[in-house]
């Protein structure tokens, strides 16, 4: 499961400004102690000075900001830590799980290569399966999530929704 905070939408001149990456067994139980979460100081710190509105207030009410400024890592140190748990938990290959994690990939292409190079192309983003769901069940039951707009909590948010997407649509039984 991953889950980034950017700076804002465009990965071409937003900027990574926090990562959370936790390993899950094929039955999506987490691995005990393959979990980590970074806040990352951008290259360039006026990154943070020039979010806009809703980026601002948003990472400022979650205390991400003062985090990163008090102690981000660097987006080097952040790709080596998410190396050094995927490479110590998953082989080659890793499939990447979360929230419209699409769009997190394109960031991830552009500021930590190792990590999009140690992935598959293949992910399981939950924001397709929530998309899907909408519309050829659309009387079916809905998750309701809380999020406060960290890495960690959305990405474990992320694993409760498709955790109750298997349970309530998914047959897990053999036939």
């Amino acid at each position: 499961m991953l889950d980034l905070e950017m700076s804002g939408l465009d990965p071409e001149s937003e900027r990574i400004i926090e990562v959370a990456c936790f390993v899950v067994e094929a039955d999506l139980t987490p691995v005990p102690g393959a979990e980590m979460c970074l806040a990352v100081m951008p290259e360039d710190p006026g990154v943070l000075d020039s979010m806009d509105d809703w980026n601002t207030r948003t990472h400022g009410e979650s205390g991400l900001v003062k985090r990163i400024r008090e102690n981000g890592a660097s987006i080097r140190e952040a790709e080596d830590a998410v190396m050094e748990l995927l490479r110590e938990h998953m082989a080659q290959g890793a499939i990447i799980c979360g929230n419209s994690v699409h769009h997190d990939m394109r960031f991830i292409r552009r500021e930590m290569p190792m990590v999009a190079d140690f992935c598959t192309f293949r992910i399981i983003d939950v924001s397709s399966i929530k998309e899907l769901l909408r519309r050829v069940a659309p009387d079916g039951p809905r998750f309701y999530k809380r999020s406060d707009h960290t890495a960690l909590a959305d990405a474990k948010g992320s694993l409760d929704e498709l955790r109750f997407y298997v349970e309530k649509y998914m047959s897990t039984e053999s036939d």
